[in-house]
């Protein structure tokens, strides 16, 4: 075998290898890409990291959100996560615009929002940018509010929310807007499956949320 031949041969190998490197399909080159972290797999999803920045990986290698997200947080047994966008240049907390995605990378909740999370129970807080609260079941479809009500926030009950009005009075509402307690009040704290109500002015009124009104 002379050195034409060898030479050849180097040649071709090199134009092979260059080939198959731009015709590698997209999940094999986006799992050759290089990240600062990976983090553990959860459900077939890692949080990647990169340059100050987060995205989401699936277990291919294909990249299920852009590496363009400040923060992520866990998922939820929903399969859903708050996440907050890259805005650079931004310090202030208050400014950072917020929104909820799953595991799919789709998004459930724009990323318009002051702050969203992702509660136990698979629903979704928000707070919007002027300031009111709104909850949303886990597909991101709003709770009902009744007539005369502005927002509402979560309880640690997976069926129920507290509902202010605009003059920030409060009563107990199912997620299908029906009251659970009478009357408004100023605070109310909710525990299992009694509320216990304060009125200004008046002692702590207990209710039993499982008792009709």
């Amino acid at each position: 075998m002379n050195a034409h031949e060898i030479d050849f041969k180097v040649i071709v190998t090199l134009l092979i290898a260059a080939m198959s490197a731009v015709f590698l399909p997209v999940a094999a080159q986006t799992s050759a890409q290089q990240f600062a972290h990976i983090y553990s797999s959860s459900n077939g999803v890692s949080l990647v990291y990169n340059d100050g920045r987060f995205g989401l990986l699936n277990d291919a290698g294909e990249l299920l959100l852009p590496i363009n997200y400040q923060r992520i947080e866990p998922f939820s047994t929903a399969g859903t996560a708050a996440a907050v966008s890259y805005n650079p240049g931004i310090t202030d907390d208050s400014l950072n615009t917020w929104g909820v995605i799953d595991r799919t990378g789709r998004t459930l909740v724009p990323f318009n929002n002051m702050y969203t999370s992702v509660l136990s129970g698979g629903s979704i807080s928000i707070i919007d940018r002027n300031g009111k609260r709104h909850l949303l079941d886990q597909e991101g479809k709003p709770y009902i509010v009744p007539a005369g009500f502005v927002d509402a926030s979560a309880t640690d009950s997976k069926e129920k929310m507290i509902i202010t009005n605009a003059d920030g009075q409060k009563t107990l509402a199912t997620h299908d807007g029906k009251a659970v307690i009478p009357g408004l009040y100023d605070e109310i704290v909710y525990y299992s499956d009694i509320s216990i109500v304060t009125a200004s002015g008046q002692d702590h009124e207990h209710f039993s949320t499982n008792q009709s009104w």
